[in-house]
């Protein structure tokens, strides 16, 4: 495979509401029922044969094709791709189950910091009613409960992201708005193939708080970014540093300019309750030279999930990437 060198609450706002779609803005996807616009270029609709509601973007068709032969646990499953008659454009479906996303959860964790919740407090907090043996089991032992559920979710979906970098594709917005969960606790990634990482224009307010310092530049300089690859481990690590500490350490009304200028602090200089060892895993991703993150996406996982475990060894720490040393 190849490898890559690799709110209160300010951030991310919640899922827009829908919008009813007049017809004059209302595309026209074969087989398919457009019902209203979400607001962030996505659209609610139904399938047409067998009322399945789903959600449809417009993206580039080839893009779209490849996501569609992928397949993980954590990215949401790709039912439909296809010429969409508007300038070019291809579109994308995938199934509306009704799921939260990740923005909502940080609605959720807005009103106390999320690393001091314990036990079963973590599960109602969270929104969850029922849960994966993982978790039940994390909960159980009563150690940094938040904390290592984080960790074990960015894992999975760095996991996914890496079956994606293997077949050629980055994701381009991962981020609150495109990360969904289940009542069991299951994260899902939506949207591979909506996104073109390489694009030199402005992205919408979905995803432009998630970009690496290096697709800033791009914006500002009209070159595209050579790899995508590593930008999408920055935005990993900015989802899990985000989701650690309850809030996003960048402005909403200066987004870029944050980005490229302003000192992260680890989450563990936020939050005494957040351990050393989980801040380093988290900000090994969030270095601004490209060249200094982990190796590849599987690597990242892997320091993530050596962190959750409480080990902290030197050793382990190079091993799995924490610092930048590449395969």
């Amino acid at each position: 495979p190849r490898r890559h060198r690799a709110s209160s609450l300010p951030g991310p706002a919640p899922t827009p509401a829908p919008t009813p779609c007049t017809e004059s803005d209302r595309p026209e996807i074969p087989g398919y029922e457009i019902e209203s616009a979400r607001g962030d270029g996505v659209f609610r609709g139904r399938d047409s044969t067998t009322g399945q509601r789903v959600l449809i973007a417009l993206c580039d068709a080839d893009r779209a094709g490849r996501a569609a032969t992928l397949s993980h646990r954590n990215l949401a499953r790709v039912l439909d791709t296809g010429p969409a008659g508007i300038d070019n454009l291809g579109f994308l479906v995938i199934g509306d189950d009704g799921a939260g996303t990740i923005s909502d959860t940080l609605e959720r964790l807005s009103l106390e910091p999320p690393a001091s919740l314990e036990g079963e407090r973590v599960l109602r907090v969270l929104g969850l009613d029922a849960t994966a043996p993982w978790i039940t089991e994390i909960v159980s032992s009563g150690r940094r409960v938040y904390e290592r559920i984080v960790l074990h979710w960015i894992a999975d979906i760095a996991e996914a992201v890496q079956l994606a970098h293997d077949a050629g594709l980055a994701h381009g917005g991962i981020g609150p708005s495109t990360v969904h969960i289940d009542r069991h606790g299951l994260l899902v990634l939506c949207w591979l193939g909506r996104f073109d990482p390489s694009a030199v224009l402005k992205p919408g307010p979905d995803v432009i708080e998630t970009l690496a310092p290096e697709r800033v530049a791009a914006l500002a300089s009209g070159t595209p970014v050579v790899d995508p690859a590593p930008a999408d481990l920055w935005s990993l690590g900015l989802l899990g540093l985000t989701l650690l500490t309850g809030r996003s350490p960048f402005s909403s009304s200066q987004p870029l300019f944050d980005i490229v200028t302003k000192t992260i602090a680890p989450p563990h200089e936020v939050d005494e309750a957040i351990s050393e060892n989980a801040g380093a895993a988290i900000m090994a991703a969030l270095h601004r030279d490209p060249a200094e993150r982990p190796a590849s996406a599987q690597s990242f996982a892997e320091s993530l999930r050596l962190a959750a475990s409480g080990a902290d060894d030197e050793g382990g720490k190079k091993r799995f990437g924490l610092f930048g040393k590449k395969g």
